[in-house]
């Protein structure tokens, strides 16, 4: 069975039902309708797998649209691709980014199916048409889109727990490596573990428990790290970068 996903309303009487496998096209009668002569055209349901193209116009001075092209199309008026029953009509600056959106989506489904490579449904839905749906408050299959938000929710907090702990794992892997170093080449331990900082003010606190032989380095590496701290302060943490700051320290060194 088709899985409903949402109904967008339109104009001249139309309104545009999205299922995964198809679309229907719902004509009622209104003024418009019965101007166009579709006044008694009812409701066009059209597979995806038989669509051989697809028409879509932005709506701006003039009805925007989207149009479904079959091999076997009998349309019920010739004159105009608005006019066509394969063809919803719709109107409105809100509505453009949305049906573009649509029609993206349906294009790459009717590409799967030609190609058999359709995705499933549930991967098909991009977070940019689950938002776009949400905001313009369109009817939609709500049980399905939650489990689909909160099942994406989970994946990415899933990935998040997965890559923190990967961090982690390296984190603790290099300050093994740090601590084998001994106290042989302090200037080296020192770059090693300043790399492992994020904020300049880290750095700061780790410079202050070396002892270095020289006076001018030690000097020149304090007053590069007060200037940086300063900025840090004055303007968070984005201000400075720590790794352009090491690789300066870095340069005084040699």
């Amino acid at each position: 069975m088709a899985i409903f996903i949402c109904t967008i309303e339109g104009v001249r009487g139309r309104t545009l039902h999205i299922y995964d496998t198809k679309v229907e096209i719902e004509t009622q009668v209104t003024v418009g309708s019965v101007v166009t002569g579709n006044a008694t055209d009812g409701e066009k349901t059209i597979f995806l797998k038989d669509v051989v193209g697809v028409q879509f116009k932005r709506s701006g001075l003039m009805l925007g649209y989207l149009q479904f092209e079959t091999p076997s199309m009998q349309m019920n008026n010739q004159d105009h691709n608005m006019l066509s029953e394969n063809t919803f009509t719709f109107q409105g600056d809100d509505l453009n980014l949305l049906m573009k959106k649509i029609r993206d989506f349906l294009v790459d489904r009717i590409e799967g199916y030609k190609y058999g490579t359709a995705k499933p449904i549930e991967d098909a839905i991009t977070d940019e048409l689950l938002s776009a749906m949400r905001q313009a408050k369109l009817h939609v299959n709500s049980r399905f889109l939650t489990d689909l938000e909160k099942q994406r929710a989970q994946q990415a907090a899933e990935e998040r727990a997965q890559a923190q702990q990967e961090y982690e794992e390296q984190l603790a892997a290099r300050k093994a490596e740090i601590a084998a170093m001994g106290d042989e080449d302090p200037l080296k331990k020192f770059l090693a573990e300043a790399e492992l900082c994020s904020r300049i003010n880290e750095v700061v606190q780790l410079w202050k428990n070396y002892n270095f032989p020289s006076e001018a380095l030690y000097n020149d590496v304090q007053a590069k790290l007060e200037e940086n701290q300063k900025m840090e302060r004055m303007y968070g943490k984005g201000a400075v970068n720590v790794a352009k700051t090491i690789e300066s320290i870095r340069g005084m060194m040699e």
